[in-house]
């Protein structure tokens, strides 16, 4: 006779608004590793729910803020991949890691725009003397 698989009977926790515990406060720490501002309390509120969301929205997972396998895993590998909410480009990895590289693209594209404007409206602001400002001539 044949073998039947045999059931994974591992049970999977699920982490959502209103769960309490060390489970909590280690998803918490992870969370802050990855950049995200927020208590490790052991106590999963709005802010961590929050939080929760905001990065399976950059990842393209459905934002439910539960934290169940997959959440778990994004969050791991995150951390092994040095990903940080704060960094300029965060949101441009997440969209790469959905396979989502022109739309990726476009976001770097516009950032570095956006950067550009910035300096050259820096050096102009440096151009000027202090308290001066161009008049126009009059003719």
């Amino acid at each position: 006779m044949g073998h039947e698989p045999q059931e994974d009977m591992h049970m999977t926790t699920l982490l959502r608004n209103g769960s309490k515990g060390d489970e909590v406060r280690s998803l918490q720490e992870k969370l802050t590793r990855l950049g995200y501002a927020l208590e490790a309390d052991g106590h999963f509120g709005p802010t961590t729910e929050k939080t929760v969301r905001e990065l399976q929205r950059v990842f393209g997972y459905t934002a439910d803020g539960i934290v169940g396998d997959g959440t778990t895993r994004l969050i791991d590998q995150q951390i092994n991949y040095g990903w940080n909410a704060t960094a300029p480009d965060a949101e441009e990895h997440g969209l790469r890691a959905q396979g989502k590289a022109h739309e990726a693209d476009a976001l770097r594209a516009r950032r570095e725009a956006s950067g550009n404007a910035s300096k050259q409206a820096a050096s102009a602001s440096k151009q000027a003397p202090p308290g001066k400002q161009a008049s126009p001539t009059k003719s």
